[in-house]
């Protein structure tokens, strides 16, 4: 054949071997359905043939001026496209399968266009000469009209749609944006006794676990909606044989894996066109869960972190797309073997870490090999902890309970960035009042610097001099009228400290007691499961 021939003939068998490759079941990428594509064009064609109106159709056809067929057609397609379950997700047609929002691929709409064409009387020669322009057309409509907008707290189940924190479960409807079908009911009654019994086993210390419900509570909201800002992140920090493997599985399986990103977190902070790449990739995730994390990973990139771990929006760029911004960031699970260090010694940059501990490495001999596989038949349950969880997050304003094993392992990574902060909330010195009237004491610069260099050798972090730490304490805020220079020194005014107290040996993390009484837990009624 001549080339031109060849390359229409070529271009012709391509359009067909693309749909053929299609035709048949396969899965999805959101949800573990898998599609009958000449099921789901059948069903196109009567979706458009029911909300056409034949009586206008076959005034338009009848027609002398191809133009003015093509123009009414393209607004009969509006009309159609307005009235039907299509909808329009980033960059991909949804069809509603009576259940949830499903991808079909552009070939599917183009085939199933063409045969609704030619069902209601349109000729050949219009479709063939048309096409393209009716296709432009419905993919306007799509984008104008009918853009899919799921939310985190709604979702899909194998008996209906739930409200994630409203508990109320609806049928299946189309007034529902879902786009994920969990493997499961839901069942407000549902207990998980394993589940509660390992988290005991693995987390002895009520609070961690505690931290661990509430963070998890998190995912059932929709972070770009709430008002409350929270801008933590979870630390799960511990050795090998400790049950954090398990965790991850179990929450991928309530979650859904295809809702769980496993991004490294060193790949989200540093800058750069790749960087933007994995942004693209957790866009739309409920949480994203990191692999190991080196203690190093954070630094040099502080800034990256800390706007990550607090939601703001962030810009993503999918291979071949434009940048794009990402206004809902997932929420972040990070597996730590070591404690991070960072050149940012703010408080700022450590508050945001919620820890929890993992001291009990479970011998091999009691080790369940198939745990995370047992646990599936609790994930009604499991789920309903975690609503729970989230509940009283709520409650709390948002505010996470402290845990001693957290505190301490905080105290221990400020000590490696910032022995001088880590210092100060160790002995709990601070530059204002708590309360109206509180008593303070004016002490030397180098009587507290001594006392931190004590500290430091008593909990192997490396002390710095005395020039560093007064740029520490001016950052903790003794400046201004919190310190003067007299004679004899410089001096801090210190509330919740006295020179006698210094006289006290010096805190040692690990032997010190940091749990308290939680006023914020007033107002929260625990399941007593939960206790």
């Amino acid at each position: 054949r001549g080339r031109l021939d060849a390359r229409r003939t070529l271009k012709s068998l391509v359009a067909d071997l693309r749909y053929i490759m299609y035709r048949g079941k396969i899965k999805t990428e959101v949800t573990d359905e898998k599609l009958d594509y000449d099921k789901v064009i059948e069903d196109l064609v009567a979706l458009f043939e029911n909300c056409s109106d034949r009586g206008t159709i076959s005034t338009i056809c009848a027609s002398k001026d191809w133009h003015d067929r093509i123009e009414g057609l393209k607004e009969i397609l509006h009309g159609v496209i307005k009235k039907s379950t299509l909808k329009y997700f980033h960059g991909s047609v949804y069809w509603y399968n009576g259940k949830i929002y499903v991808p079909i691929i552009n070939d599917v709409l183009y085939r199933a266009l063409n045969l609704y064409l030619r069902k209601i009387g349109v000729g050949n020669s219009d479709i063939l000469q048309g096409l393209k322009y009716l296709i432009s057309e419905v993919f306007r409509s799509l984008k104008l009209w009918c853009m899919l907008d799921p939310t985190f707290h709604i979702q899909a189940y194998r008996n209906g749609v739930l409200d994630l924190t409203t508990r109320e479960l609806h049928p299946f409807s189309p007034d529902f944006h879902v786009i994920y079908l969990h493997d499961f009911d839901y069942d407000p009654k549902a207990k998980c006794p394993l589940w509660m019994e390992f988290l005991k086993t693995v987390l002895p210390e009520k609070e961690s676990r505690h931290i661990l419900q509430m963070y998890l509570g998190l995912c059932t909201f929709d972070r770009g909606k709430m008002t409350d800002k929270v801008e933590n992140c979870l630390m799960l920090y511990g050795n090998g044989s400790n049950g954090k493997s398990v965790i991850f599985e179990t929450v991928s399986g309530i979650f859904g894996k295809e809702n769980v990103s496993g991004i490294g977190l060193l790949s989200l902070i540093k800058g750069g066109d790749e960087r933007m790449r994995n942004i693209a990739a957790i866009d739309g995730k409920v949480v994203n869960v990191c692999p190991e994390v080196q203690a190093k990973d954070i630094s040099g990139y502080e800034d990256a972190f800390k706007a990550l771990c607090s939601g703001e929006g962030q810009y993503g760029r999918k291979i071949g797309g434009n940048v794009y911004a990402v206004r809902n960031v997932p929420w972040l699970i990070f597996n730590m073997n070591a404690l991070p260090k960072s050149t940012d010694g703010s408080h700022g940059f450590f508050r945001r870490f919620l820890y929890v501990i993992f001291g009990y490495i479970v011998p091999d001999e009691m080790q369940n090999k198939h745990l995370a596989y047992d646990l599936r038949q609790e994930y009604p349950g499991i789920l309903n902890w975690i609503i729970r969880g989230g509940q009283y997050l709520k409650k709390r304003g948002f505010i996470f309970p402290k845990s001693g094993n957290s505190e301490k392992e905080r105290l221990m990574a400020m000590g490696e960035s910032n022995v001088t902060m880590s210092w100060a909330y160790a002995r709990g010195i601070r530059c204002s009042a708590s309360v109206k009237g509180e008593l303070f004491t004016w002490i030397k610069a180098s009587e507290l610097y001594d006392d931190m260099v004590k500290y430091a050798e008593a909990n192997g972090f490396a002390p710095v001099d005395i020039t560093s730490f007064g740029r520490a304490m001016s950052k903790l805020g003794f400046n201004g009228e919190s310190r003067k220079r007299t004679s004899t020194g410089m001096l801090y005014k210190a509330y919740c400290l006295t020179e006698e107290d210094l006289n006290e040996p010096v805190p040692v993390v690990s032997d010190m007691e940091l749990t308290a009484q939680d006023l914020l837990d007033r107002d929260v009624e625990y399941d007593e499961d939960d206790l």
